[in-house]
């Protein structure tokens, strides 16, 4: 967002579960277990507070793995409740940060204490803090507010706070939340409604998402008639076509409309579009489904490399065993000739 002070902070959570760290204690730091149950239980919660407070990941990685190494059971469970716990700070501290920016409009950030409140129900600060700012709120969700700068300025932060949730936790419900109020603030702008359809995507709500990209496919139509001021306006709006004109085809793919769906994948591989796993995915499906098998495959092998999820990736695996499946097996090599 350009403000470092909203930003969920990640640098208080170690990447690595407790018993992941717990493998990773440095060499040179070998661990070496405290003879009796009182030694343990001090140097587990000394280790337990050190992680919570330490600023470098690493650092806290190495702690939670020598309190994992006493009692992993425990320190698993205690690792699971301190990321809820900085996760709902976070929300909170977004939403603060936001509503002394935009003060009159809490409504558009509600969403995120609300998360907050079901990650820490017992957490009466947050209760308290949700309720103030829907008493306090004077934003009328139906429509825009007055000044068009302001209204932009708002559906821009909703953006760039769901894109950092998105990053940081994975949370959808609540980055479909701010880019649903994002189109409500602004609902004719393509960009909007093409960060919305893609959450609807990974949502596999592939109609709601289809509904939004054909309105900005319209949009970005009726736009290429207006006179750009410059070339970089020009350049950022060819990329949100590129942009719109593949996450349109994707969502044309899912619902087997497989030849829209080829035209619209197709110019935004020309334009420049890049080769991410759930592109060249849904071109290997698409050509697959209009019995280009081999084109299919050199795509859906690409995506199968691409992905790192794990559940992903084994589904796009399948669907390159599916296709090879129905493929007819080459003859065997010939014997060579007997001299």
């Amino acid at each position: 967002m350009g403000d470092q002070d909203n930003k969920p902070n990640e640098s208080e959570n170690s990447d690595q579960q407790p018993a992941e760290a717990a493998a990773n204690v440095p060499a040179e730091e070998a661990f070496v277990m405290p003879e009796t149950e009182e030694e343990k239980t001090k140097l587990y919660n000394e280790s337990v507070e050190q992680a919570k407070v330490a600023t470098d990941p690493a650092d806290a990685g190495k702690h939670w793995g020598i309190a994992a190494k006493i009692n992993p059971d425990k320190a698993i469970h205690e690792y699971s409740l301190f990321r809820d716990y900085t996760q709902a700070r976070d929300y909170v501290g977004v939403s603060r940060s936001m509503i002394e920016t935009f003060k009159g409009h809490e409504d558009a950030f509600i969403s995120l204490v609300e998360e907050a409140v079901v990650l820490q129900p017992e957490n009466e600060e947050y209760k308290d803090f949700l309720s103030q700012i829907k008493k306090k709120s004077v934003f009328v969700l139906d429509q825009p507010v007055a000044d068009p700068d302001e209204t932009r300025q708002i559906a821009i932060m909703c953006t760039n706070t769901s894109n950092e949730i998105v990053n940081v936790y994975g949370d959808l419900d609540a980055v479909l939340s701010l880019r649903q109020k994002a189109v409500m603030l602004m609902p004719e702008e393509p960009a909007f409604r093409g960060n919305l359809a893609f959450v609807l995507y990974d949502q596999e709500r592939f109609e709601e998402a289809r509904t939004h990209l054909d309105y900005a496919l319209e949009r970005i139509a009726a736009l290429k008639e207006t006179p750009f001021e410059d070339e970089q306006d020009k350049k950022d709006f060819n990329n949100l076509v590129t942009q719109i004109e593949g996450i349109s085809g994707i969502v044309s793919s899912c619902l087997g409309r497989h030849e829209e769906a080829l035209l619209l994948l197709k110019k935004a591989e020309q334009a420049g579009a890049p080769l991410t796993a759930a592109f060249a995915n849904a071109m290997g499906n698409t050509l697959a489904s209009m019995g280009h098998k081999d084109d299919a495959l050199l795509y859906l092998r690409a995506a199968a490399d691409v992905e790192h999820e794990t559940a992903r990736k084994e589904e796009y695996v399948e669907d390159v065993r599916a296709v090879e499946s129905t493929m007819p097996s080459p003859p065997p090599p010939s014997s060579p000739m007997m001299t």
